[in-house]
């Protein structure tokens, strides 16, 4: 099969191409293909670690369309479908959409990750190592603001931004308990995979989140929650360890509600300077220093939030 790359494979080591292409394929066989010149790129014989170059040819030999294409990349499959998504933004480089609560990130058909997949199908430049993905996390209660790369230059900025904690995430959240004035948490989180919970620990990462307050009841609080740096289960953990546990998280110790807890990723804040991420997509504000995408609060969490503090309730950032 010949394949040709793209400006996204431009530089990247044959090999990391290659277990890009071949996911089902085991790396010591695509190593020995390799040692047998079986694997030519512009018709010479290559070694793990050469860089290929855009426009490169790369033919491997033998293989079957399921094994050589991962199932990121057989996108056009899927045709002109009708993809329900809830676009906030786009540009060239990325994808920001209000997901809903109930649905998972990856997985599966059903999935936002699958949805943009088929969203996307024949709208991108081709590359043999890139796909599109998200950029970070969203538990599958959550609602709200997420951000999907299209191309490798997207992703590299974003998760510099992440990285660099100069990218301001907030969101909307119900807890337990009276919040009635600013916090700032910090503490340190560890991550256990084999239940698939954090705990604060000594051992852990730092994790920085700060707590403002919106509506307060004697039982429970709206708060505003802007996360400092991006740990798993961030606020759900932080919450709990400092006494106010998400209502209705009951992983995490909160009260009983039903059908869970609230909890929505609302802005984004962009540093100045970063206004090619959307700079086809008109979105952000060409004036302020700061830049800022939002996503409506779902219905079912503002009609919740007026029932339990009993008055309407207009929340501005």
């Amino acid at each position: 099969m010949l394949l040709t790359a793209g400006a996204d494979d431009d530089g990247r080591r044959l090999d990391r191409i290659l277990r890009k292409l071949c996911p089902n394929l085991p790396l010591s066989v695509i190593y020995r293909l390799l040692r047998k010149g079986r694997i030519l790129v512009d018709g010479k014989k290559a070694s793990a670690d050469d860089r290929v170059r855009a426009c490169s040819v790369v033919f491997v030999p033998f293989l079957s369309d399921v094994d050589i294409v991962s199932k990121g990349m057989v996108q056009n499959t899927w045709g002109n479908q009708a993809v329900d998504l809830e676009i906030i933004a786009e540009s060239e480089l990325l994808l920001v959409l209000n997901k809903p609560s109930g649905i998972e990130v990856h997985g599966g058909e059903g999935s936002l990750a699958s949805r943009v997949t088929m969203y996307l199908a024949g709208k991108l430049k081709a590359s043999l190592s890139f796909k599109p993905g998200p950029l970070h996390r969203l538990d599958r209660p959550t609602s709200g603001l997420i951000v999907f790369s299209k191309n490798l230059k997207g992703a590299q900025i974003f998760s510099t931004l992440l990285r660099e904690r100069v990218l301001v995430k907030r969101y909307l959240a119900l807890m337990d308990g009276r919040v009635d004035r600013e916090y700032l948490w910090e503490d340190s989180l560890l991550h256990d995979k084999s239940c698939h919970k954090t705990f604060a620990d000594d051992r852990g990462k730092s994790a920085l989140t700060r707590i403002i307050p919106i509506a307060v009841s004697s039982a429970r609080s709206l708060v505003c929650a802007e996360i400092l740096t991006g740990r798993t289960h961030q606020i759900r953990v932080q919450a709990a360890h400092h006494g106010h546990p998400l209502s209705g998280d009951k992983k995490y110790g909160g009260s009983f509600q039903e059908n869970g807890f609230l909890l929505h990723a609302s802005e984004l804040e962009f540093p100045a300077g970063f206004e090619e991420l959307f700079s086809t997509s008109g979105l952000l504000g060409a004036d302020s220093d700061f830049k800022k995408l939002t996503a409506p609060l779902p219905q079912a969490f503002q009609r919740k939030i007026e029932t339990i503090f009993e008055r309407k309730i207009i929340i501005t950032m």
